[in-house]
């Protein structure tokens, strides 16, 4: 039988089963509030992946999605995926976590603005089986935005880590978003290196076969 592979899958779970809620009575979940910084998180990592890959999309979307099919079948799909984000958001303004508020707020049909989308919406329930779908679908926009769009993903990653407002970031986390109390940045080039270490490192103990050639670049 042939392997399945994933790493945004396997490290999706892995993200959401520590997030989880479990209360007493009813079934576990998470917050949008939780999920929020889950979907940017692999929004980011799989632009900064796809980035780095673009050469060899056909192993990376394997090795990172789970994705096969004939040679170029990769960059095509992609290629049609990145356009039609870039078409349906006004990309070049927003940061990772952008993105994702107004992809959900498309998705529940909302027309209000961000603030009040908060307001109403950050305690939502998820269930952990529908965040890790929506989980993978961030992870291939992401690949598929580095991949044909590296300098938007270049500038994504400049806008979510410019330095917040002491204030507006205390603002946020006493809301409800799933951040750090405090804020700590680093460089695009140093993200990268750490993210692409751990996906080395996956590759190989899961697919030392795409590892050797995804290696080359």
């Amino acid at each position: 039988m042939e392997k399945v592979y994933g790493y945004a899958r396997v490290v999706g779970r892995y993200r959401i089963e520590q997030e989880v809620n479990k209360p007493i009575f009813g079934k576990p979940y998470l917050t949008y509030g939780q999920c929020r910084a889950i979907f940017g998180y692999f929004l980011q990592l799989g632009g900064i992946l796809g980035a780095k890959y673009v050469a060899n999309l056909d192993a990376f979307g394997k090795a990172f999605l789970g994705l096969s099919g004939p040679p170029g079948g990769i960059k095509r799909m992609f290629t049609d995926l990145a356009m039609e984000i870039v078409k349906a958001h006004i990309i070049e303004s927003k940061g990772f976590m952008d993105l994702v508020d107004d992809n959900i707020m498309k998705r529940l049909d909302y027309h209000g603005n961000v603030e009040s989308f908060f307001i109403k919406h950050i305690k939502d329930k998820y269930y952990p089986e529908n965040a890790e779908t929506i989980t993978k679908q961030f992870s291939t926009y992401g690949a598929a935005l580095g991949a044909i769009y590296p300098d938007i993903i270049k500038k994504m990653y400049a806008k979510t880590h410019s330095e917040v407002a002491k204030e507006e970031w205390s603002k946020f986390y006493v809301a409800g978003l799933n951040i750090s109390p405090k804020q700590g940045l680093m460089s695009y080039e140093e993200t990268e290196k750490l993210e692409n270490d751990a996906f080395m490192d996956y590759c190989r103990d899961c697919c030392p076969d795409l590892r050797s050639v995804l290696n080359k670049y």
